[in-house]
């Protein structure tokens, strides 16, 4: 492998760590983001469930014949399911958007691990490219073809012959 080569591959890694980095950076503000969205959310979280409560107790009131006390004796029972119906589609909607805000905030924190995991592999990669190019440089380089040395009988010191 050519020096160029290493250095080709070295400005690619260096290149995916720095958009691995900015995408991993993009995905902290989007969480934060989402944070700052739920926590306002969960903030009135108490609101509606009274919200839930009251409309489930008018729907249990109307049930028993009793809608009159809450209405008043010249109450529309439409208006009053509209009503009962709209304060629910209100609580149905706020679970919805905090369980789509959980669902993207641990997919979010998933991604996040995963950038992450990826910029630790990518740096890696880069220090086995250095430590791979610092070896070429020491490494013994052969200069001359070897050439094969002449016949000689070799003589062991344990024969007898000369």
């Amino acid at each position: 492998m050519g020096s160029n080569n290493i250095t080709d591959r070295q400005v690619d890694i260096n290149r995916k760590i720095d958009e691995t980095y900015e995408e991993l950076v993009r995905k902290e503000d989007e969480k934060k983001a989402i944070d700052e969205e739920l926590k306002a959310l969960l903030a009135e979280r108490e609101h509606y469930s009274l919200l839930s409560e009251i409309s489930d107790r008018l729907d249990q009131l109307d049930k028993e014949g009793g809608a009159k006390l809450f209405w008043g004796d010249d109450y529309d029972p439409s208006v009053a399911s509209e009503l009962t119906q709209r304060a629910r589609n209100k609580v149905i909607n706020y679970d919805t958007r905090v369980a789509e805000l959980q669902v993207r905030q641990n997919a979010g924190d998933e991604n996040i691990q995963s950038l992450a995991a990826r910029v630790n592999i990518l740096n890696e990669e880069s220090l086995q490219l250095e430590e791979y190019a610092e070896e070429l440089k020491h490494e013994f380089i052969i200069e001359r073809e070897m050439q094969p040395l002449p016949y000689r009988q070799m003589v062991m010191p344990w024969t007898s012959q000369g």
